[in-house]
């Protein structure tokens, strides 16, 4: 995508199944992550890129739209396109914002 972001994600070195390894390695320790999410520019191209490059998904990608949405004691639409995957054991979510605010994506 344009922004960037996938190119983020792969140089960050960050893969589902070795944060479930380390977070396991510690006998005491049962807690590792279940969901992330990215605020990417463009969902569906996003999706794609990930599937193709690690196998993610697959993914589901809708735009949400909540006419009334309250934000910080003010209220206005907001419509958002969001994609749910798979990576391993984790959710992943992408997130764009198109109107209005909201808290994930300030």
């Amino acid at each position: 995508p344009k922004d960037g972001a996938l190119s983020r994600v792969a140089t960050s070195g960050w893969r589902a199944e070795q944060t479930k390894e380390l977070a396991m390695s510690d006998s005491n320790s049962r807690l590792f992550p279940s969901q992330v999410c990215f605020v990417v520019d463009d969902v569906r191209a996003t999706a794609a890129d990930c599937s193709r490059l690690f196998g993610w998904g697959p993914f589901e990608t809708f735009r949400a739209t909540v006419d009334d949405a309250e934000y910080k004691g003010g209220r206005a639409k907001r419509v958002t396109d969001v994609g749910l995957g798979i990576a391993g054991p984790v959710q992943v979510e992408l997130i764009h914002v198109h109107e209005g605010n909201d808290a994930i994506a300030a």
